[in-house]
């Protein structure tokens, strides 16, 4: 009887042995998935803060716009207004000037981007082609036209003209 407990304690013995083994395995297992599992939630807080930044700068250019905007309205109010007094006459006496006057260059540099869409060449000669038609009333004709047209987006870029020149 003693050496069937023997043989039964060695059997155990050796099951014991082969349930450690693969206890140990899949700690092993574990521990990597854990280590991997971690690098990945580092990964993720990184991209995460970088997303949260992002969406930082974005609210703050959106603030930016909204108050550049607002500060816009009145100005681009004032200059529709400005525009309703403009006649073919005046436009003539403009284009027949070989030189402008302080401030005329920007009105130019304006009508350029709103009637011809420019976003580089603001000097007197190329507005002085665009108005080359102001005896067919085609240049008043379309800045009356597209007078109520002028975006946000335009104006911003009429400032952005404004404050270079």
């Amino acid at each position: 009887m003693l050496i069937k407990f023997q043989e039964d304690l060695r059997r155990k013995n050796v099951a014991v042995a082969r349930l450690k083994a693969s206890g140990e395995s899949t700690l092993s297992k574990m521990g990597a998935a854990r280590e991997e599992a971690d690098a990945q939630a580092k990964n993720a807080d990184i991209e995460r803060a970088k997303v949260d930044k992002a969406e930082q700068e974005a609210s703050h250019l959106q603030q930016q716009a909204s108050s550049e905007l607002a500060n816009a309205q009145p100005a681009l109010e004032a200059a529709r207004e400005a525009v309703a007094q403009v006649t073919k006459e005046l436009l003539a006496e403009l284009k027949a000037l070989t030189r402008l006057p302080t401030g005329c260059d920007k009105v130019a540099a304006a009508l350029l981007m709103i009637l011809k869409n420019e976003k580089r060449d603001f000097g007197w000669e190329n507005a002085r082609k665009m108005m080359a038609k102001v005896d067919s009333y085609q240049c008043y004709s379309r800045w009356r036209e597209r007078e109520n047209e002028v975006s946000c987006e335009g104006y911003l870029d009429l400032n952005t003209c404004f404050l270079k020149c």
